[in-house]
This record gives C-alpha cells, structure tokens and sequence, in this order.
C-alpha cells in the first residue's frame, strides 16, 4: 500500500485528552487538523460520550464502552483525509450472555460508507494497518467506530449483554487523501476508448483527403 507523507499522530496527549468527552454538549477532543468525539445512538443525536484514559506506560489513550455508544474522527474543516492505523491497547467484544459482538470501524465520504473492517478481540495489543484492510480508507472524510451488536445508530443500553464491551485505542495516525488506483479494468476501457477514437480519426482523414 502506498505511504502517504504528510501524516498527523492523534496521541492524546497532546493536549491531555479530559475524562469524559460528552457529545451531548458539543465537546470534542481536538490534536491539530483533527477532532475526536462521540457519535450519537439515538437517530444522531449526539448524547453518548468518550474517556480520556491513562495507560500504565503514562501515556494517555481514548476509551469506548459499549454503554457510551460510538466514537469517531474527522478534520475540523470537514475535508477528506486518509485513515492509517491506530494502536489497539485493549479490546473486548465478549458478550455477557454468550457469543461475541465484534467492532466495526468504517469509513465515509459524503455521508455514504465507503470502507468497513471488522476487529475481534485478537488484534489487542497491535497495531492496525487499514489501508490494508481497506484501501478506501485512503480517502474518507468520517471515520466512525461502533460494537455490533449493539450496532450503528442502536443505543447499547437495549442491549444489555453488550454492556461490558470496551476499546481502548491510542496513536491514531491520518494523511492527506490518496487518490484511488484505477482498477485494470478501468486501463482496458480506457485504451479501447482511445483505440475508437483514433480509428474515427483515421476515417476522417480518408474521407476528405
């Protein structure tokens, strides 16, 4: 995969991610070109909320329970971004009734999902490459993280079993937009398209010459 150049480290430290982020009045988590809030479960509105968090190495990280709903990153001028990695310090996706749930984090554009990866609880203590996973995280302009079940736009507090799942994510890394690679397919159409042209052309000029 391609390494963009220009990159920004959400490391919350820097400032000091606070205890609670509140979506419900409008605060948010902002390190440079980029904010950290939470998403709401409620038809949008924006009434669950994150944690700031101490690691035992001293470094701070941002904390999803299922309970708080979702959580997600975004410029604060609103324009698109490519999603790196991010360092996964802790991940639990058991239910308490049995079965796991399992973590989407997708990618949007426009208001339209363009990439989607699911984590288990197996990828703790690593680092998670999703323009691996998903090249289309190369170019999105929301990038949002939930549990299913309870899942996206479903307050967790119906689901009583998912009510012990929990994220705890650190040094998450974006770039600027990559563009996408065009698929062979798209060459081929695109040689073909140049091959009618220049047979057109070539018709042309034995006609009037």
């Amino acid at each position: 995969q391609q390494v963009h150049a220009q990159t920004h480290v959400m490391d919350f430290d820097t400032p000091i991610m606070p205890a609670a982020v509140f979506g419900s009045f409008g605060q948010k988590h902002v390190e440079g070109d980029f904010e950290h809030t939470s998403i709401g479960f409620n038809n949008g509105t924006p009434t669950s909320h994150i944690h700031g968090t101490t690691l035992p190495s001293g470094n701070r990280a941002s904390q999803l329970h299922s309970d708080a709903g979702g959580a997600l990153f975004r410029r604060t001028d609103g324009a698109d971004f490519s999603f790196q990695n991010w360092d996964v310090e802790k991940l639990i996706t058991a239910l308490t009734t049995g079965g796991n749930s399992a973590l989407h984090v997708v990618g949007l554009n426009d208001g339209s999902v363009v990439a989607d990866v699911t984590l288990a609880s197996s990828v703790a203590g690593s680092t998670v490459n999703f323009l691996s996973l998903d090249a289309n995280f190369g170019n999105v302009d929301l990038v949002e993280w939930f549990f299913d079940p309870a899942g996206r736009g479903v307050d967790p507090l119906t689901v009583p079993a998912a009510l012990n799942l929990e994220i705890i994510v650190d040094n998450a890394t974006f770039g600027d937009p990559i563009p996408a690679v065009p698929e062979p397919e798209t060459y081929a159409m695109l040689l073909a398209g140049l091959g009618l042209v220049g047979f057109a052309a070539n018709r042309r000029r034995r006609y009037y010459y």
